[in-house]
Parts: structure tokens; C-alpha cells; sequence
């Protein structure tokens, strides 16, 4: 009797919650910050269904979890979802947050021109740090994709000195925009901090051998040589062969300089 009363009683309990705008309003959270958007989005529609006597706020935090589930989802109405809270609450704690869900949508849709539109107009001290770090880094990213790297530059000098995930991306990008501008000196010093890593390794000892060239370090060219030319891409081997025949001249190693030479002509 005791277990048949236990299970009603469990039974009745979770229809009380299925029917209760707080239990479900939570729910959606918990659903949300895990990344089950599926489930939040239906527990926020649910929860927005259930009762026309919400607390104002509550509301509007709800709608806003709803669009950007959606949007996080790749609903076909999640962009328009989004929008229309940030048109409806554009005071609302959470629009900044919406915009820059929308901005990385366009972002991950390379619309960088939109995306920048959107990452200019929002409010930073709306965002946490990593938020932040975030909309500085794509809209970083989204200035190098429209030939403004000078706009680009600051950002990615920002971001390059927090230990965050854009740590080495940010790191490359300001290093390669440097050695761009021919500032050698300084594209060597962030082309340092990542020489080690995994992702950027081969490629940036490509750049440090070219540098050391521009400044004449052509015994430091030819020490790197070697190991440098067995990684490099082939698209790239000609061009970097020609630097180490160069320097080899320079040394005065006519007969490995020459060795350099043939490969560059092997590899047009």
C-alpha cells in the first residue's frame, strides 16, 4: 500500500510541475546553459503558453532564451526570432547578448560585412570577459575578411594578450598583419609566443625564416633550412628554396646554394 501511495504521489508530482511556469521556467535554464537546445526551446515555449500572468522580467528572459535557442538550433525562423526581441526589448539586459548570437551567425555564414555591422553596435560592458574576447576577436577576423586589417590589428594585439581560446589565433593574425607592414621586429615577437604550437608551428617557422632573411640573418636562415623545407607547403617550397639559396650565397656556399636553386626550379 505504502509503495502504491509513494507512486501516486510521485506521479502527481510530476504533473504539478509539468503545469508549473516556475519548475519549467527553470528547467529551459538548465536545459540551455547544457546546450540541449532542443529542450529549452521547448520548455520556454511551454512555459510562455502556459500563463499570461508572468512576471515581466521573467518573461523577457524567457522570450529571449526561446529566440536564441532557436537561432543556436538553426531554426529557419531563428534568425527572425532573434531579431524581433532585440527590435522589442532593445533596453533588455540580454539584447547585447542576442546581438551577438546573431552577429556569429552571420559570422559562421561568412556575411562579414553584416556581422560587423552588428559587432560595432554592441555595448561590450553588456558582455562578460569571455563574451567579449569573443566579439573582439570575430570582428577582428571580420575586418581582415573586408580588407580593413588596420581596424583589425588593435583587436587582435587585445586579444593576443589574454590566455583565452583565441590566444594563438590572435597571436597569428596580428604577427602575419605585422609582418605585412614590414614590422618585422614586432611580427617576430608574436610569431614567437606560438612557435610551439601544434597548429602553428610549421607555418610560422616559414615566417621566421623569411624574417630573419628581410633582416640579414642570413646563418640563422641557413640553420633553419633544412628543417623548415621539409615541412613547408609545396605551394610555398619555391619561394622560401630561392631566400635559402640567397643566403647561402651570401655565406659564401656557392654548392649548397645551388642545391637550393634546383629545387626552386624543380618546384615552379
Amino acid at each position: 500500500m505504502a509503495t502504491i501511495f509513494l507512486n501516486v504521489s510521485l506521479s502527481a508530482q510530476k504533473q504539478v510541475e509539468q503545469y508549473n511556469p516556475e519548475a519549467i521556467f527553470h528547467e529551459g535554464v538548465v536545459l540551455f546553459e547544457n546546450q540541449h537546445y532542443a529542450g529549452a526551446l521547448e520548455c520556454f515555449y511551454k512555459y510562455l503558453q502556459l500563463s499570461e500572468r508572468h512576471e515581466r522580467q521573467r518573461d523577457t528572459d524567457a522570450k529571449y532564451y526561446e529566440a536564441a535557442s532557436a537561432l543556436l538550433l538553426g531554426n529557419d525562423d531563428g534568425e527572425s526570432k532573434i531579431l524581433c526581441f532585440v527590435n522589442e526589448h532593445p533596453t533588455s539586459i540580454w539584447a547585447p547578448k542576442a546581438n551577438l548570437l546573431y552577429a556569429n551567425k552571420l559570422f559562421s555564414n561568412r556575411k562579414y560585412r553584416d556581422a560587423t555591422t552588428i559587432y560595432e553596435s554592441i555595448d561590450m560592458e553588456s558582455l562578460n570577459e569571455t563574451e567579449r574576447l569573443e566579439c573582439k576577436f570575430k570582428k577582428a577576423l571580420c575586418y581582415l575578411n573586408t580588407n580593413k586589417p588596420d581596424k583589425a590589428l588593435p583587436l587582435f594585439r587585445e586579444v593576443a594578450t589574454t590566455q583565452s581560446q583565441y590566444y594563438e589565433d590572435a597571436c597569428y593574425y596580428y604577427a602575419h598583419i605585422q609582418y605585412l607592414n614590414k614590422r618585422n621586429d614586432i611580427a617576430l615577437e608574436y610569431f614567437d609566443k606560438i612557435k610551439e604550437s601544434p597548429r602553428y608551428k610549421d607555418v610560422v617557422a616559414a615566417y621566421i625564416l623569411q624574417i630573419n632573411f628581410n633582416n640579414g640573418n642570413h646563418r640563422e636562415v641557413a640553420a633553419q633550412a633544412e628543417e623548415v623545407m621539409s615541412k613547408v607547403d609545396k605551394r610555398r617550397k619555391a619561394e622560401l628554396a630561392m631566400i635559402v639559396a640567397e643566403s647561402y650565397y651570401q655565406l659564401g656556399d656557392c654548392e649548397t646554394s645551388l642545391g637550393y636553386f634546383e629545387t626552386a626550379k624543380e618546384n615552379p
